[in-house]
């Protein structure tokens, strides 16, 4: 949901920069304007934070410490070289991490190219963050409804199938 409202918000500064007086500092407010959504934003975080710390976590160790639970087992801890190891063994999570590995080069590579053709055919500072904007949204949007229908192709289709899936959509 981040991705979609933030994407507008951008657009919505990046359109307000074209409509300033002449002689105006266009950057210099929509510095202003981004920066203080972030800073709003982050007083907005902080704030739910605490509301938690306070109302919920505060109340749930109250609860917790008047029922008895038994003790957990203490688990050993792995040396990062033993941690290592038991992952390659597990074929399902080597194979895991190849994707993530493979996927996070190839939209690397794609990326440098991709942003210098954007540049190509936005060389106007507003344009190119109104699109961004727009990207973003759209790449939330996309992102939400994959989450929704995530279950349903692991279901239907099963793992293999499901992580064929990103890198052609993607």
């Amino acid at each position: 949901m981040a991705l979609i409202f933030s994407g507008q918000y951008v657009k919505w500064v990046s359109n307000m920069r074209a409509t300033l007086a002449p002689g105006v500092d266009a950057w210099a407010v929509s510095l202003k304007y981004l920066m203080g959504a972030v800073l709003g934003s982050g007083g907005v975080l902080l704030a739910a934070y605490k509301y938690m710390q306070d109302k919920i976590v505060s109340k749930s160790a109250e609860m917790s410490s008047m029922k008895k639970f038994p003790m957990k087992k203490k688990k050993n801890k792995m040396s990062m070289k033993e941690s290592a190891k038991f992952l390659m063994s597990s074929p399902y999570i080597r194979d895991l991490a190849i994707l993530v590995i493979s996927y996070g080069m190839c939209i690397n590579i794609v990326e440098v190219s991709w942003k210098a053709k954007l540049k190509q055919a936005f060389p106007d500072p507003n344009s190119y963050s109104a699109f961004m904007g727009n990207f973003s949204s759209a790449t939330g949007a996309v992102t939400l409804i994959m989450m929704l229908l995530g279950r349903t192709i692991f279901e239907k289709f099963g793992w293999r199938i499901a992580a064929l899936v990103t890198p052609t959509v993607r």
